[in-house]
C-alpha cells in the first residue's frame, strides 16, 4: 500500500476511494486475463478525467490513464491478492510531466 494507507482490506478500499474521489468518467479496460487453477492474473488500464483531488494533487481536468496488474488466489472468494499500479506514472500525468 502507498504510505499513509492501512494494510489489508481497509487499505485496498482507501486506495480505490482515492481514484473515485479524483477521477470522473472512469473506464476500466481488461487488457489481459489469465487463469490457472486457483490463481487469476489480470492486466488493466484505468482512465478518467482528473476532476478531484487525486493522491494529494489538485484537479487539472486532464484525461489520465494508469496501468495495473493484479494476481489473486481464489477459494470461493479472493483469499490472497498481489497487485501493482503505476501510481508514479499517474502522478506524472497529473503533474504535467
Amino acid at each position: 500500500m502507498p504510505p499513509g494507507l492501512p494494510q489489508g482490506i481497509d487499505g485496498v478500499r482507501a486506495f480505490f476511494q482515492g481514484f473515485l474521489d479524483g477521477l470522473t468518467e472512469i473506464e476500466v479496460t481488461v487488457d489481459e486475463l489469465v487463469a490457472d487453477g486457483d490463481r487469476v492474473a489480470v492486466a488493466t488500464t484505468t482512465s478518467g478525467v482528473h476532476s478531484g483531488h487525486l493522491f494529494g494533487v489538485a484537479p487539472t481536468g486532464r484525461r489520465v490513464s494508469v496501468a495495473g496488474i493484479d494476481v489473486v488466489r481464489v477459494d470461493g472468494r479472493i483469499v490472497e491478492h498481489r497487485g501493482l499500479t503505476d501510481t508514479v506514472g499517474l502522478l506524472r500525468q497529473v503533474a504535467g510531466g
